[in-house]
């Protein structure tokens, strides 16, 4: 049984934000139910986000438009987010992989 804690992915979305968003501080977005650390650069390993288990339906459409249509980008989405967030990931194209938190 995994437990897990706020303030980790709390900790997690400051952590990101701090390296990948440095050079371009607009790139740091957080917002309840999920965080964006972009660094607007064409490359997934480089726009990191996260949606947590207080995500949303609204909160997941919410990164979803911050990251548009074209930038690529790593979601770690946490096992107790709710499914109707997670569907919107989906909805906007993004592609689940099967690997556990």
């Amino acid at each position: 049984m995994t437990v897990e804690s706020d303030g980790a992915w709390d900790a997690f979305a400051s952590l990101t934000t701090m390296f990948y968003a440095a050079a371009r501080p607009a790139g740091a977005r957080v917002a309840d139910g999920w965080f964006a650390a972009l660094s607007e650069a064409p490359n997934c390993e480089l726009n990191v986000c996260g949606l947590n288990r207080r995500a949303t339906r609204d909160s997941a459409a919410e990164l979803a438009a911050v990251l548009g249509d074209e930038l690529p980008a790593i979601i770690f989405v946490s096992e107790k987010a709710p499914d109707d967030a997670r569907a919107v990931l989906g909805e906007a194209l993004f592609t689940a992989a099967a690997t556990a938190e």
